[in-house]
Formats: structure tokens, sequence, C-alpha cells
């Protein structure tokens, strides 16, 4: 049995607010580094590489790709990167290989100051419980116009095993580039003072690598966030086969300033940009499930959430959330004559791990819903960086879903199954 087309039209119910507010300029969080492009990397697995291909694509902070061929197992399909971001100098993705969706790999790594990448790969727990590194041998990160200059005399204490050791840097910068002294030891706290040897400002991130006077290979880096005040910290660590210490790092004194032309001339208070799913026609129904994939886009600087309704007419002590007989000449519903059960709606994808706070419902999650004439919420999120070209937002994956019984009856033409489903986005104020 075969039904006449049914259609579901979207609605939109949208809040869009930017406001500007006298103050101080702010410098934009945009992305530090931009990895699209064709990368070679090894991955290795039980101490042998495994050489990939990886073509990235960035968009803001958000990261898709594909690879060209295997990596671990040796024979294995390519893979395709549900997920990912580039946040600072810390890089993360998500890979689930073509030919088994359930073998997904996490890549986790860090961006160094000449744009290289390296850093951990694990198997999706539950799976083969696999696991290894991995490190680009060709492609380059292009680091982004720097938002900071960090030129002048700054007192940092930089943690060691829970014991912080005061430091005085001056550093200077030209362009992104930095370098710069110590005038006091770090630790070990008997060791001589260091030299910037390398150091780039990339964004509001920041990178340098410190030799110690008294020992050339003794290296650390350190990575770090420039603040909205100017203020910077981050972590350190020694160069690999050294003494593997590591810690944190933060300013006590000194401030950056900001580059002018980074910034605006004022606070943004609110800025929301929604892009809904688009009309959803089902085409021709047959018994079962039947499920039509679309997506939505949220842009914005604050914590989100998207809701949904139905709007179909309901009899009383009906729901609006059920498909219903509607006259597409006359444009008038018969809400005697609806689908047996509700439209559903599956939220998927996004930044939802990990969740910053689990225990606080307003964290991103996406949900299940079953449409009702009530608004419902759909999906929730977390601000996305903002900047004064904008950057993509946070895609979340729609599907909308239609159950079909043997006795739901067919329609003729002109007649359709028809819902306006009103999708409402809204920031921090909920």
């Amino acid at each position: 049995m075969k039904f006449k087309i049914l259609a579901i039209a979207s609605g939109l119910s949208i809040i869009l607010v930017m406001m500007f507010a006298s103050a101080a300029p702010v410098l934009a969080n945009a992305p530090s580094w931009n990895v699209s492009g064709t990368w070679k990397i090894n991955v290795e697995l039980s101490g042998t590489n495994y050489p990939e291909t990886l073509v990235l694509t960035q968009a803001g902070t958000y990261i898709t790709g594909v690879s060209l061929n295997s990596v671990p197992p040796v024979f294995s399909a390519a893979f395709t990167i549900t997920s990912g971001t580039v946040e600072g100098n810390i890089i993360i993705f998500q890979a689930a290989y073509d030919s088994n969706l359930s073998d997904i790999d996490t890549f986790t790594g860090t961006i160094a100051i000449n744009g290289s990448m390296s850093g951990t790969w694990a198997d999706n727990p539950g799976f083969l419980g696999r696991s290894g590194t991995w490190a680009s041998t060709s492609g380059q990160a292009i680091p982004q116009p720097p938002e900071w200059n960090v030129t002048g005399s700054w007192n940092i204490n930089v943690e060691l095993s829970g014991t912080n050791y005061p430091e005085t840097l001056v550093l200077t910068q030209i362009g992104a580039d930095i370098s710069g002294v110590s005038l006091n030891s770090v630790p070990p706290i008997s060791s001589a003072a260091f030299t910037i040897n390398s150091g780039i400002v990339a964004g509001n991130t920041i990178i340098f690598q410190a030799a110690y006077d008294s020992n050339p290979s003794d290296i650390d880096t350190f990575s770090g966030t420039i603040s909205i005040d100017g203020s910077m910290s981050g972590t350190w660590a020694d160069n690999p086969g050294f003494l593997n210490r590591s810690g944190m790092w933060a300013s006590a004194s000194g401030q950056a300033s900001p580059i002018e032309g980074t910034g605006v001339n004022g606070t943004i208070t609110g800025t929301l940009t929604f892009t809904q799913p688009p009309t959803i026609n089902f085409g021709t129904f047959t018994i079962g499930t039947n499920d039509v994939t679309s997506s939505m886009n949220v842009l914005t600087n604050q914590d989100w959430q998207v809701t949904v309704a139905g709007t179909a007419p309901a009899l009383s002590g009906g729901d609006s959330g059920f498909l219903t007989k509607y006259n597409t000449t006359t444009q008038v519903y018969v809400p005697q004559v609806t689908l047996h059960n509700a439209v559903e709606l599956n939220a998927s994808g996004g930044t939802l791990t990990p969740d910053p706070d689990p225990s606080d419902p307003n964290t991103p999650v996406n949900n299940n819903v079953t449409l009702t004439g009530s608004a419902q919420i759909l999906s929730v999120g977390v601000a996305q960086d903002q900047n004064v070209n904008g950057t993509s937002g946070e895609s979340r994956t729609v599907d909308f879903i239609q159950k079909i019984v043997g006795s739901d009856p067919a329609l003729a033409t002109p007649n359709i199954y028809h819902n306006v489903v009103s999708f409402t986005c809204s920031t921090s104020t909920y």
C-alpha cells in the first residue's frame, strides 16, 4: 500500500539581536590556525607507522574532511571526519570508517609553531581498544593574523609539581613573531635563565620555545591563550626525550595590547544568526518508518537552545504534532483527518563532547522529540566564537520521522498531509 505525497513545510520563529555598548575595544576570538588543505600523516599502531593522506576543510573553528587511503588496521577502508574543531593550538576530530561506521577513532593533537601537527588517537570506547600516536609529515597549518601584541615586561608563575616559580620575561613582537629572554630562572630552580628562540602569536594564541642558556638542549614549549583583559595563561612541557616535566603557567603582571583593526568599537552583548531546516517533503509514503534528513545552523556568542512546535489546527483534545489533511487549492486544513502517528524529530551531531557540565541541562545536548503543539527543546548548545568577519556557527542534523500504518487513509490531489513546524532559536536569556 502506498500513499499520496505528504509534506511538512517548515516555519520559522527567530530572535536576532545585535547590540553595542560603549566600552573599550573587545578583541575577536577568531580561530588561531587554519588547517585546510592536503596533509600526509603517520598513524602509529603497536610501533608501526601507517601513512595516511587527509584532505581537511576548515570553516571558522570547525573542520571536516576525508582520508584518501587506509589507516590501521591496514586493510580498513578510508574514513570520513564526522566532527572536528581547532581551538587555539589544539585540534580534535573524530573519524568514522566508511566500511564500518561503528569504528570511530578520536584524534587529538597540537599545532606546533611551524604549522605541523601531532598527537594521539584512540578507538571509540567499547570497540577494539586500539590507540597510538600520529604526526604530520607534510602539510602546514596557516597561522591567523595576531590579535594582540605581547611586547613588554611580564611576570609569570611557572608551575611544577604544585609549586609556582616566579619568572620575569621581556618579550618583543614583530608582526606575528616573538622573541625574548628571561631575567631569572624557572624550574629546575637552579637552572640558568633562558632565551626564546622561536615564538608566534596567532589569533589569541601564543606559543614559544625557550632554551636554557646553561643547557641549550633543555627546551621547553609554552602554549597559552591571551584573555580578553590582555593576560596570558597556558601549559608548558619539556621537549620530548628530556626530563618529561610539564605544568601550567600564567601571567601575574603585564598586559598584551589589542592590535588595531582586529576588534570592534564596543561590546557585542548578543548576536544570533539561525538557519532553520528547509521545507521538507517526504514524497510518497510507504508502510513503516519514513525518514527525511535535513540540518540547521546556529551562530551566536551566547549559550543557545532550539525548540520546535507543530502549528496545524487540532480538534478538541487533539494535538497539532500530527500531519493533517490540507487542501493545496483552498489552503484549508481538514483537522478531522490526520495520520495515526505524530511527527518525530531527532537532533544529532554538533559540539556535544566533552560536555563541560553534565549536571547542567543547558550544556550541549540533542533530543528526540515527538511533535506537539507546545514548544519542546530539540537542541541546546554553547556559545560559538564570534569575530568581525563571522564564523561558520554550529550545525546540527535534524531527522524528520513519520511512521505509517495500514489504517492511515490515502489522500487524492489536491489534498496532502501537512503541518508547519516552528523552530525557535533563543540565546542565554532562556
